[in-house]
């Protein structure tokens, strides 16, 4: 392995530990997908960890409304 994988490795352990310490942990696929698509964007945690909220938040509300 070369610096920059081993600079890889350490970001997106460092993400996943983030995204537990939040609770929102487990990720779905979709999920994932969206956290490597920002992750290679260079898009910050914080920002990635506001997106996952806002979907999950999105969701539960499209969830609420289907079982009224």
């Amino acid at each position: 392995m070369d610096l920059s994988t081993d600079t890889l490795i350490i970001n997106l352990n460092k993400l996943k530990l983030q995204i537990q310490a939040t609770g929102l942990e487990p990720l779905n696929v979709d999920e994932e997908q969206l956290v490597k698509n920002r992750f290679e964007m260079n898009t910050s945690i914080e920002e990635v960890i506001e997106e996952l909220r806002k979907n999950r938040e999105a969701s539960a509300s499209v969830n609420d409304g289907l079982t009224e």
